[in-house]
């Protein structure tokens, strides 16, 4: 009976540590193999237009270092929102999910080590016709102040001083850029902000200018039916809401003018105009900044035409 009494116990100890080892090593980090390992379980599901997403967020940093820029490139890292991508292949580890795809009908699933592989199909993505932050080039975008009846050209440099603004302080500079009277920040480029969740944001950086109205003339831009852009300013820099709202307004063929206003506190913001009267058609398109009062404001935004 006391036998009997002692095995009983001795199951009941083993059992409870194998369930406390099962928990233990499900909620822990991976290790460096293990992410190393990961790579070939992406590649087999990745597709020329999915994105990969981490979860928790924190893993970003080691999944780049170990996927590397086939398949998590800037680009995505920093996309302006999900809705650019045809699906999301979610890679998550102790038991954390991507909640903003949470919705999305999952169309495959896989296990490699600690990782869970979801591939989710986004269920409203359109190709872009016409990125704009692809055309911020002298060849076909010009830049212009209007201080007053005449306008003043920004000039376009590919040689500029790379500088960035340090923690709290403008985001990075690029060797390419238009620069533009004001100082050191007005300047109109590519460059990447953090938005309200400190996530990373690629964007075209276009902070309204005290002299005057500042004007991106982008040339020959194919249409579709809608154009969709994000806007916002590093939310570091603009979180106390002390900076008066931004508007970017836009211009076709100088005969469609539509316009959207955004404040500091808004944070990284997404808006739609109308263009089905252009639709299939290619046309110039002038994107024109203004704050009012004009002030030392930041602002940066995307734009693609669908």
């Amino acid at each position: 009976m006391l036998r009997s009494h002692w095995l009983i116990l001795a199951l009941t100890v083993s059992a409870s540590a194998e369930t406390g080892a099962h928990f233990y090593f499900k909620n822990r980090a991976p290790s460096k193999h293990q992410w190393q390992a990961l790579k070939p379980s992406v590649a087999h599901l990745y597709r020329p237009n999915d994105c990969v997403a981490i979860a928790p967020s924190w893993g970003d940093p080691l999944a780049r270092l170990y996927l590397g820029d086939s398949f998590m490139p800037l680009e995505k890292v920093a996309r302006a929102g999900d809705d650019s991508c045809q699906r999301i292949i979610e890679v998550g580890f102790m038991g954390q999910r991507y909640a903003p795809a949470s919705s999305w009908v999952e169309v495959e699933r896989r296990e490699s080590g600690p990782f869970l592989l979801s591939v989710r199909q986004n269920p409203r993505w359109e190709p872009n016709r016409y990125a704009f932050i692809d055309h911020v080039d002298p060849e076909l975008l010009q830049v212009t102040l209007q201080p007053g009846s005449t306008p003043q050209s920004c000039a376009f440099n590919d040689h500029s001083r790379p500088s960035a603004g340090g923690l709290g302080g403008d985001p990075a500079a690029p060797q390419r850029r238009f620069s533009c009277p004001g100082g050191a920040f007005h300047w109109v480029g590519v460059t990447i902000i953090d938005d309200e969740h400190y996530g990373p944001r690629r964007c075209i950086w276009a902070p309204p200018n005290r002299q005057g109205p500042m004007t991106l003339h982008f040339g020959r831009v194919p249409l579709g039916h809608k154009l969709v852009g994000h806007a916002g300013g590093p939310w570091l820099m603009v979180r106390d809401g002390m900076g008066p709202p931004v508007t970017l307004a836009a211009s076709i063929n100088d005969s469609f003018n539509t316009q959207a206003q955004f404040k500091d506190t808004d944070g990284w913001v997404r808006f739609e105009w109308d263009t089905r009267a252009f639709e299939n058609t290619v046309a110039d398109v002038a994107l024109t900044i203004t704050a009012s009062p004009n002030t030392d404001q930041r602002f940066c935004f995307t734009l693609d035409a669908q």
